[in-house]
């Protein structure tokens, strides 16, 4: 999402919340696009790339797990 000059802002703040023996890991982002794009189209953007990051971290992390 950062590359090229589709945003005029764009900020990230990536926090871990400890949840018992399991960790949750948020991401607070502040963006501002460059295109003139309606807000919801923007936020679903977003949304289904940290989903689909989300995804990707969740399997790595259980093969990781499972190999150990």
């Amino acid at each position: 999402m950062q590359q090229g000059d589709h945003f005029t802002k764009h900020e990230q703040l990536f926090s871990v919340v400890e949840m018992g023996p399991k960790s949750l890991l948020t991401v607070d982002m502040d963006v501002e696009t460059e295109m003139s794009v309606p807000k919801p189209m923007v936020k679903k953007m977003v949304n289904d790339v940290l989903d689909y990051l989300a995804e990707n971290l969740k399997r790595r992390a259980e093969q990781l797990a499972a190999s150990s």
